[in-house]
């Protein structure tokens, strides 16, 4: 479940016990309520998500990868709001605002 690459940031939401993690072009989301805690949803810089981790290897665990997926752009940092109901991600030109109740590109 892990990244494909470094992980360059994380962000921790203690009112609903969430983190956020970035590498590459994704955001993963890591629910610390469930036991162990798993990656619940992937979001991509394109704006996409996808329920639970993203596979982007051969299949192998073990493998890494530098290469970007075509569509996407490296992330360069992500940001929760006060409300911890929002979050923004930064990525080339662009700035999301991810809904997280939805977990939507608003």
């Amino acid at each position: 479940e892990g990244h494909p690459n470094n992980v360059v940031c994380v962000k921790y939401s203690q009112p609903q016990r969430i983190v956020y993690t970035v590498s590459s072009a994704f955001i993963k989301v890591w629910d610390l309520r469930m036991k162990p805690g798993s990656c619940i949803k992937t979001l991509s810089s394109s704006g996409l998500t996808t329920n639970g981790p993203v596979a982007l290897s051969n299949g192998s665990s073990s493998s890494r990868s530098l290469a970007m997926p075509p569509g996407e752009t490296q992330i360069n940092d992500i940001c929760l709001s006060n409300s911890g109901y929002s979050l923004f991600s930064a990525a080339a030109d662009k700035v999301r605002i991810w809904d997280l109740r939805k977990f939507q590109d608003r």
